[in-house]
């Protein structure tokens, strides 16, 4: 399994801890590298860096509240992409974050129904995922507007990439923020994404 784990901290040495030794546990030779980001330099920048450093196929995006259990099975979130000819694959932890945005005048709407249900195909979703690296490294975060959820996997989809998710990957999410950020954060990646590609 040609997969590095890429993972982006900031100030929390326990909970980053509990993911690197639960990855340890389960996938003791699978590759990390771990951006303890001291003067904080993002999440859209560090992210952005650990893709540049990965040299395997496959990386694995995750956040540092997460952890692995006896049901993660990476090589079987691999074959998924693979077979299903995918270049990013968010792995679903039990949160909807993903989606197509439907726009009307100046309304924009998130949908969770793909753009193209033969696929499974949408047209973002979150910070968790499995990708072809070099495919990711040309649809970057972006490092000025600083939100990140969702828009390097639209970039993805602007430029053609295939996103999907896959809800059998057996991971667990502690997310410690308001119930309400990734709606509000996603409105605003909608906003930026339509001006940008002019929809």
């Amino acid at each position: 399994m040609n997969l590095t784990i890429l993972i982006k901290t900031f100030k929390r040495p326990e909970i980053s801890k509990r993911l690197i030794d639960s990855i340890k546990f389960f996938y003791p030779n699978v590759p990390m590298i771990v951006l303890d980001d001291p003067d904080d330099m993002g999440v859209s920048a560090g992210r952005n860096e650990l893709v540049r450093q990965c040299n395997t196929e496959y990386c694995m995006i995750l956040d540092d509240d997460c952890i692995f259990t006896a049901d993660t099975d990476l090589e079987r979130c691999v074959a998924e992409l693979e077979d299903r000819g995918l270049d990013i694959l968010q792995l679903d932890y039990g949160e909807e974050y993903y989606g197509t945005f439907v726009v009307n005048g100046d309304t924009v709407k998130m949908s969770r129904f793909p753009y193209d249900s033969i696929n499974g195909l949408y047209e973002f979703c979150a910070q968790i995922f499995i990708a072809k690296t070099d495919k990711l490294r040309e649809c970057q975060w972006d490092e000025v507007a600083g939100i990140y959820i969702g828009t390097v996997t639209l970039e993805a989809w602007a430029m053609g990439l295939r996103t999907s998710v896959y809800d059998e990957y057996g991971n667990w999410h502690y997310e410690d923020k308001p119930s309400d950020f990734s709606k509000h954060d996603y409105l605003e990646v909608a906003k930026q994404f339509i001006k940008l590609y002019a929809i």
